[in-house]
């Protein structure tokens, strides 16, 4: 049986739904998200890309997205990407790297994707998120595979 782009796609976002469900029914992002018209897709290449668009009750400085809007928008994409490749897991860091001003009332895109994979256990992800053709932020996050559903104790520490 060949599979083509669009099936990998499908196949992504079964597995986001599924476990989201299973693990992250609770999730802000499912609910109250900070961002009302964020939307998620994934590409065939297992790649998650997103798009939305901020107004001003989600700005710091008079026409600028609040950074901390912009940090949540990148774990969540890390979060579900994971998860439509079949893994739970917990951020267990992330950089982001503010390169440009990014603006309200102006559409915003981002592709995440997993670029690592250590002992099955640490996902090395990265997001690039671009306003009018613009890279304005980058970030890199490492996710640790849940066990059971239990948040690992030597994360804790």
């Amino acid at each position: 049986m060949s599979f083509n782009s669009t099936d990998h796609a499908r196949n992504y976002e079964r597995s986001l739904r599924k476990l989201q469900n299973a693990h992250h029914s609770q999730c802000i992002f499912r609910h109250k998200p900070p961002v009302d018209n964020l939307r998620f897709s994934f590409s065939g290449d297992g790649s998650l890309t997103g798009s939305f668009v901020c107004s001003t009750e989600h700005q710091s400085y008079n026409g600028i997205v609040h950074g901390g809007i912009i940090a949540a928008v990148i774990d969540a994409s890390m979060a579900q990407c994971c998860m439509g490749h079949g893994i739970v897991a917990y951020t267990t860091d992330l950089s982001i790297r503010y390169r440009n001003l990014v603006r309200i009332d102006m559409p915003v895109l981002l592709e995440t994707r997993i670029v690592e994979e250590a002992r099955g256990v640490l996902f090395s992800l990265e997001c690039r998120i671009m306003q009018e053709g613009r890279l304005h932020v980058e970030a890199k996050g490492r996710f640790f595979k849940a066990n059971g559903g239990s948040y690992p104790e030597n994360l804790a520490q």
